[in-house]
């Protein structure tokens, strides 16, 4: 079997991504151990419930948001309403053929 020495490519999810990964300094197996012994799963539910606390948006925005009230968002009307006739309606998907393997 060959053993492979370090590797460099970026892997893994923000919840679950060791430091050595994120700051491309090289990394081997062990790496996958980190999520065992750093991740508090209620500090990372605690961030995402509180996100206006701990998420902070730059005060200049792409130019592509340029002139849209991002803090008004929600008051605003969407463009596209779509008419749903009850909780079963699909009117508004994509229909396509179903494939039978």
């Amino acid at each position: 079997m060959l053993r492979r020495g370090q590797a460099y490519s970026t892997v893994g999810t923000p919840d679950y991504i060791a430091p050595e990964v994120l700051l491309k300094k090289g990394y081997v197996m062990e790496c996958d151990w980190f999520v065992s012994f750093v991740l508090n799963k209620t500090l990372i539910e605690l961030l995402i419930v509180n996100w206006r606390t701990h998420l902070k948006f730059p005060e200049e925005a792409h130019p592509w948001f340029k002139g849209i009230e991002l803090e008004e968002l929600y008051q605003m009307e969407a463009a596209f309403i779509p008419k749903v006739i009850g909780e079963l309606d699909t009117q508004n998907f994509e229909k396509f053929e179903e494939v039978t393997s």
